[in-house]
């Protein structure tokens, strides 16, 4: 994952097992299938005070559990502290659909783009959609639209 220029990253230079310690799961051995995590239920991010619309974003690296509960949560990109405490807290307390390995739910991270999912809540709100249905809004989808590769585009 690549963080923007001027965002606070503290944890710059570390790997995720030194990011959540002894939290972090062992590698799998080889395998024939492997299923991502994803957010399955989330709480709104309430920007703390004198924040409330201002741009602000942050990354949040999720260590999710094979119950598909948070195990951890630490910001590892952000453009203010304040707004990444609120996402963390939020993201605390989300559900998640856990990674899988040969059909087996494994302990593994998620790395949560808060902006994007403000950005994009806001946009499906402005055209009068509900903020909870799928589209291609996503800041990866145009970005994927204006040429730039899966790889690219996730970076």
């Amino acid at each position: 994952m690549t963080c923007r220029r001027g965002d606070v990253q503290p944890f710059e230079g570390k790997t995720m097992g030194e990011v959540f310690g002894e939290a972090w799961p062992q590698t799998p051995v080889a395998t024939t299938s492997h299923t991502p995590p994803r957010v399955l239920t989330s709480g709104k991010v309430i920007p703390p005070r004198g924040l409330e619309g201002k741009p602000a974003t942050v990354v949040v690296a999720v260590l999710v559990g094979t119950d598909g509960k948070p195990l951890a949560a630490e910001a590892v990109c952000m453009s203010d502290g304040a707004f990444a405490i609120a996402a963390k807290r939020v993201l605390r307390n989300a559900t998640f659909v856990p990674a899988s390995v040969d059909g087996q739910p494994v302990v593994s991270v998620l790395a949560v783009p808060i902006y994007d999912l403000l950005s994009v809540s806001a946009i499906r709100l402005s055209q009068g959609k509900s903020p909870m249905v799928g589209d291609h809004q996503h800041f990866s989808h145009r970005l994927l639209r204006r040429g730039l590769s899966e790889c690219q585009a996730l970076q």
